[in-house]
């Protein structure tokens, strides 16, 4: 039966640990031992789990005896961390994912991986230092680059490169990286907590990109998201984000001709703003999400913008609220004059 494994995926839950590792233990799937009976076959493996056990199996092992694997998910603890040093050799590997959950008792410097890896396409960590960014030049075939939490890797994303970054402030080696990527980039996902960041990022032009995901950590920063979309996505189709402001849509609606999906949460725009961008842009789909409370004026904004607007397509338009027990949803669209 070891010989015809191809896949291994474990997960922990602390309720039924000792029930799931007893199992493992008699198939011995955590160990080096089924390792050397399978290894030849296996392709895809993702390991998940937070027992602190000093036979744990460390993520370079997997490399070392399965050496036709074209995936590797590890989340888990390292341990004895202080003393470990990963033994990796050249391996055909596509896909790695390492994120430890005692990060914060070792200095992981990921390149004795990254330059045994030169197929490696799709690289998911926790946090990016400045030896990851020097490591990637061993990667020539980097296409997605990952230090979000949020997405595992598992559902596909749109675009050829990508990058999914939280704020990259503490790294400024990261910005060269960006800017190597800067031509080809079609997918950014970014999580940003320092407004230099996005005046940073506004002086990159991303001819490529069509999608943009931005979450800022305030709501003070539409100057900044304006120059960005200004400066940096002329060619944008896709953008979401948590927070506009009607300095931000304004500069949105000049620089992104090309955009047709947008969605926006917190918005804090008037009537009139919304009502010229709506003019301005030719949508397929807008979904706002919004804070429903009893002094919520935001319908009442939204419908006077609809009454003002006069580009009425057939977009559809979708609302979503919080704030109550339940999220509320309703599709309509655009061509509608008022919300009923």
């Amino acid at each position: 039966m070891a010989s015809s494994v191809k896949r291994i995926y474990v997960q922990g839950f602390s309720e039924k640990l000792h029930e799931i590792f007893h199992f493992i233990d008699r198939l011995q799937i955590h160990s080096i031992t089924c390792m050397k009976r399978c290894g030849d076959t296996v392709a895809d493996i993702a390991i998940r789990v937070r027992l602190r056990d000093p036979k744990n199996v460390r993520p370079d092992a997997f490399l070392q005896q399965c050496p036709n694997l074209t995936r590797l998910h590890f989340d888990g603890w390292i341990s004895l961390p202080q003393s470990w040093q990963p033994k990796v050799e050249p391996h055909l590997l596509s896909e790695l994912t390492l994120r430890f959950a005692n990060i914060d008792d070792f200095d992981f410097d990921p390149t004795l991986f990254l330059c045994a890896l030169p197929n490696l396409k799709r690289l998911w960590l926790d946090n990016f230092n400045s030896p990851t960014v020097s490591s990637l030049q061993y990667c020539p075939e980097l296409e997605v680059l990952a230090n979000f939490r949020d997405h595992d890797g598992r559902v596909p994303l749109p675009g050829r490169k990508k990058l999914l970054l939280k704020d990259t402030h503490a790294v400024p080696e990261f910005f060269g990286l960006i800017q190597q990527w800067s031509q080809h980039l079609e997918l950014f996902y970014l999580d940003i907590s320092h407004e230099e960041t996005l005046d940073q990022l506004a002086t990159f032009v991303f001819p490529s990109l069509t999608f943009l995901y931005i979450r800022l950590l305030e709501d003070t920063w539409g100057p900044a998201l304006r120059s960005l979309f200004m400066s940096s996505t002329p060619n944008l189709s896709a953008l979401q984000t948590d927070f506009i402001d009607d300095d931000a849509l304004d500069g949105l609606a000049m620089a992104a001709k090309s955009l047709k999906r947008l969605s926006l949460s917190r918005p804090s725009i008037s009537s009139g703003r919304l009502a010229r961008f709506l003019n301005q842009v030719d949508l397929h789909e807008i979904t706002l999400r919004f804070d429903y409370t009893p002094s919520s004026d935001f319908l009442d904004v939204l419908e006077a913008a609809l009454h003002q607007a006069d580009n009425k397509t057939a977009s559809t338009m979708t609302l979503e609220s919080y704030g109550l027990k339940k999220s509320n949803k309703m599709e309509m669209g655009l061509g509608n004059a008022g919300l009923n």
